[in-house]
């Protein structure tokens, strides 16, 4: 048999509903449990069917408050407003609060094309734009698709997790156009009371890289300076013992409209997000549950569309504490992994997000046609976005039917060699003696690093995941130290005596109970080759008294 080597150089059903809605055109008011709808008015700029036409305009006292603004980036709790006249159409908006916004990647400065929150109601009460006291102005410099927030906000509204909705606008800045922006009504107590009938519990904004652990602005609520529902969360996830800590959690955060807000992030490829880079996320103190919701942010990058080398895998590594928490423990692993299979299926409606792409599509052309520089990004990209929601389907729907009980044999033994092991980075290769082996070496500051992973499901017992490896510089041979296996289950691994150059690695676990399992191979260097015979990844069960196994894993 030819040897095949990796080598290494270095809730839900509304969502139809809704997108069949923008589709047809169809005009519904979006009611949401325990709270209000918006006006009609409102919800007229959240259909996809129209672009508004503003023009801003700040008196030079206020142009220079905005210019100070620039060198207090990333969403400072000290950016002082100006004050700004709006206009659109026959309307005329006074006094109306101003700053700018964005973070690293998305900000700009007063001179480019900056991203603006504006508050209609901070200087005259009850004044409201299109029924909406805030709005923020998006310049949508990482998606020049403009579509992404649209989609995004659609699909999670649509489910148990709410989320400010997203229109568009054309923007005139003190009599400058600067083009096509995305519309996104604030995140303030208008908001949440369409969602909570409370909303004395804190609203916590999730700055650049900072975990709950951090201290989280609150931005309303009736105890801005306390932090104990997030403290409670903290020490929830950090309980050692993974059955106590899934009860923990349970009794502290709404888990279930977390599960689905975790596998949403993960399916739409929000890599930007709190599950897998700890960014772009609001957290709500619901008092009448007593616990806590996630809800996400910053949805601009949805579908790795400007990204090459990022397609995750459906259980990746989560970088957010509770997301990471949760999954560690079984019961929440098994909630996840339902949960985003229904989303699959329910939720992630190729046809009707691609019908909705073309109909942004052809809403929003003739408002780039002043920016030929945009336009021609425009039409190069949206063929790509419609592409990656394709792919990113029949790449979800594969991993799920691959997470499946391996066939053990007689001796107890199953060959992992036919199971797609999905690396979290995209591989590039390099021809080396007719074999293709994933580069890293020079193109990478001559690290050699990479994670492959499949999804099984297994009954309990336990189990011995092993392979054969080998490494070398040059010719110099290497600590197999750079090639590991390992588990969802645990890290720790062993290696055996080397023969003619091969190593066999093998990592035991065990499980109580039927569960699924991530089972993953990784290489860690400085430099060199390091090779693994796929071939010989096998799993063996080290309780096995019977024949082959059949078990099967539960329908999601």
């Amino acid at each position: 048999m030819r040897t095949r080597l990796h080598l290494s150089t270095a809730i839900i059903g509304r969502l139809l509903v809704v997108l069949l809605c923008f589709q047809s055109g169809l005009r519904a008011a979006v009611y949401a449990p325990g709270g209000k709808s918006s006006s009609a008015e409102t919800d007229a700029l959240f259909l996809g069917e129209t672009v508004l036409e503003l023009s801003i305009e700040v008196d030079a006292q206020g142009l220079e408050t905005l210019r100070a603004n620039s060198s207090n980036r990333y969403n400072s709790p000290n950016r002082p407003d100006a004050l700004a006249t709006v206009r659109e159409g026959t309307n005329i908006y006074q006094r109306v609060a101003i700053h700018l916004k964005g973070s690293a990647g998305s900000f700009r400065d007063v001179e480019q094309k900056p991203a603006f929150t504006l508050n209609f109601d901070e200087h005259i009460p009850k004044q409201r734009f299109h029924g909406l006291e805030k709005i923020s102005l998006n310049n949508s410099v990482q998606d020049s698709t403009y579509m992404c927030e649209f989609l995004g906000r659609q699909i999670f509204n649509a489910t148990s997790v709410p989320v400010p909705r997203a229109g568009h606008a054309t923007v005139t800045f003190n009599g400058e156009p600067l083009g096509l922006y995305v519309l996104v009504e604030g995140w303030n107590k208008q908001f949440l009371k369409r969602h909570f009938p409370d909303l004395k519990g804190n609203l916590y904004e999730g700055a650049f890289r900072n975990d709950i652990t951090a201290h989280l602005e609150a931005k309303s609520g009736a105890d801005p300076e306390s932090r104990s529902d997030l403290d409670a969360v903290v020490s929830a996830a950090r309980v050692p013992d993974l059955e106590q800590r899934f009860a923990a959690m349970e009794r502290v955060l709404d888990v279930d409209r977390f599960a689905t807000f975790v596998a949403l992030e993960v399916l739409l490829n929000h890599w930007d997000g709190y599950s897998l880079h700890v960014n772009n996320y609001r957290i709500f103190h619901d008092r009448r549950s007593g616990k806590l919701i996630f809800m996400p942010h910053g949805m601009d990058q949805l579908f790795g569309l400007r990204r090459r080398e990022f397609d995750p895998q459906i259980l990746p590594t989560m970088s957010g504490l509770v997301a990471s928490a949760l999954l560690e423990t079984r019961a929440g692993r098994r909630l996840y992994l339902d949960r985003m299979a229904q989303l699959h299926t329910n939720a992630f409606n190729v046809p009707a997000l691609t019908a909705a792409v073309d109909k942004l599509e052809k809403m929003l052309v003739p408002a780039l046609q002043s920016d030929r520089g945009s336009l021609a990004e425009f039409n190069a990209r949206v063929p790509v976005l419609r592409q990656r929601i394709e792919d990113r389907q029949t790449e979800i729907r594969e991993q799920l039917a691959e997470m499946r009980t391996p066939k053990f044999d007689s001796r107890g033994e199953a060959s992992l060699a036919g199971l797609k092991f999905k690396s979290t980075m995209r591989e590039t290769f390099r021809r080396r003696r007719d074999r293709f082996g994933q580069q890293f070496g020079e193109a990478n500051a001559g690290r050699m690093v990479g994670s492959w992973r499949a999804v099984v499901f297994l009954e309990g017992g336990r189990y011995r995941f092993q392979a054969r490896v080998r490494t070398q510089i040059e010719q110099r041979a290497v600590s197999t130290e750079a090639i590991n296996l390992r588990s969802s289950e645990g890290v720790e691994s062993r290696r055996g005596t080397p023969a003619n150059g091969w190593v066999v690695v093998e990592h035991d676990f065990a499980l109580k109970d039927s569960d699924y399992v991530n089972l993953i191979y990784e290489f860690g260097a400085m430099d060199g080759v390091a090779a693994l015979d796929k071939e010989s990844l096998k799993l063996i069960r080290l309780d096995v008294t019977r024949g082959p196994t059949r078990t099967k894993r539960p329908a999601p």
